[in-house]
């Protein structure tokens, strides 16, 4: 993720993580086990700075769409999901 977690509440292996994450207008939240861990504008200047200096600098298409696909990912290590649901606000 381009901006780093406000907090890091995740729980030990083996236990659930619970997460949301909700755009209104261009801003974004995220949380994790009920604690917001990421809070920034979409497309603001400090944003544009930091995907300026991320490994998306070359991808223009980064971020320009408000709908479309979802991925999950495991950054390595094994990773299990359950319960996903989205929802249009």
């Amino acid at each position: 993720h381009m901006q780093a977690r406000l907090s890091d509440p995740t729980r030990q292996t083996g236990q659930w993580n619970t997460g949301a994450i909700r755009k209104e207008s261009n801003r974004v939240r995220k949380w994790l086990n009920a604690k917001q861990i990421i809070d920034y504008e979409l497309h603001s200047p400090d944003w544009h700075a930091r995907k300026s200096a991320s490994k998306f600098r070359d991808n223009a298409l980064y971020a320009q769409h408000s709908f479309g696909h979802i991925a999950l990912l495991d950054h390595g290590t094994p990773a299990w999901f359950r319960n996903l649901r989205i929802q249009r606000l």
